[in-house]
């Protein structure tokens, strides 16, 4: 019995050990986070222009910072995402509910008003507000006389799925925080 206590006591000892050193780390890191916001609100606090250079300068410990906080998780500009899509497009027979409106079929496709002024339908609701980008090249979906664009093939035919739940702006007011939509309406006024 008492082997078994001090068993455990040296596991716990342990235990404590590494919370303290995780404890440091985070420390550590959160008080740099607050250095770089700060200097990041000393540069843009009573400006109306400010040179991207000045906000988005990263030194070697903003880096390590930033992959401590991502991990693994890989980070896509605009750019990238749409260079990914390219080539791509929305098939008409793997959609169920939604019509497929081609770029090369329509003859002013630029034209055709998008929901969600262009950004991807799928990933505006399911990413709680979250504003990617959508590759109109690939296609858009006509459900219910409004036209949608999307990141991706597969965020079409997830939007296809239940194109209600997506489309349906008095079912966003719950799913959505208040300005994203709201901005969204404005546009249209």
């Amino acid at each position: 019995m008492l082997i078994t206590g001090r068993q455990q006591e040296v596991y716990l000892r342990k235990l404590l050990s590494e919370v303290e050193l995780s404890r440091c780390s985070l420390d550590e890191l959160l008080g740099r986070l607050k250095k770089r916001l700060l200097q990041i609100h000393d540069t843009v606090r009573f400006r109306t222009a400010i040179p991207t250079i000045q906000v988005y300068v990263m030194d070697h410990t903003d880096n390590e910072v930033l992959k401590m906080m991502l991990g693994d998780a890989e980070v896509l500009t605009d750019a990238d995402r749409l260079e990914a899509s390219m080539g791509q497009t929305i098939h008409r027979r793997k959609t169920i509910n939604c019509g497929v409106v081609d770029p090369s079929v329509v003859a002013d496709f630029d034209r055709i008003p998008l929901q969600y002024l262009g950004f991807c339908a799928w990933t505006f609701v399911e990413g709680r507000g979250a504003l990617i980008p959508a590759n109109q090249n690939m296609g858009v979906l006509r459900w219910n006389g409004n036209y949608y664009a999307f990141s991706s093939p597969d965020a079409a035919y997830q939007f296809d799925q239940d194109p209600e739940k997506t489309a349906q702006l008095s079912e966003l007011d719950s799913v959505l925080p208040a300005p994203p939509k709201h901005c969204l309406d404005l546009f249209y006024f």
